[in-house]
């Protein structure tokens, strides 16, 4: 199908060349464009909504990574808050680390967004603020 409308595109490609409504220099750039395979396509000449779901996609893996960043922070507080003498803190410690890993994952995935970027950036703090409570 591909090819039989290649020819017929280079067939009106020609006639415009012959009828001098397009130059010479136009009519070759204009077939490489035609016999160009699929496969050289390129990020950037990705179709709109590739491009439009790709993004939409990574940005939501941003939001995601500063949810999750965020509930990690605040998962130990009420521990902290209402700690009784002599409790052993660092589950809760190891359960947030383990929260912010994902998080930064996340947010290393999506980091052409600015979502990613926040989020990457909140859970790599929360990570090395985490790192000295932890009982190794």
């Amino acid at each position: 199908m591909e090819n039989t409308s290649n020819i017929s595109s280079e067939e009106e490609l020609s006639e415009l060349r012959n009828e001098g409504k397009i130059s010479k220099a136009e009519y070759q750039d204009l077939l490489s464009a035609i016999r160009k395979p699929r496969t050289e396509l390129d990020k950037d000449e990705l179709p709109g909504d590739i491009k439009e779901r790709w993004y939409r996609h990574t940005n939501i893996a941003g939001i995601v990574s500063i949810i999750i960043s965020l509930a990690g922070l605040l998962y130990p507080l009420p521990h902290i808050v209402y700690q009784p003498k002599n409790v052993n803190l660092s589950p809760c410690f190891w359960f947030t680390f383990q929260v912010e890993i994902v998080a930064c994952a996340l947010g290393f995935v999506s980091w052409k967004t600015k979502f990613g970027k926040v989020g990457a950036t909140i859970s790599s703090i929360a990570i090395i603020c985490t790192i000295p409570f932890l009982e190794l």
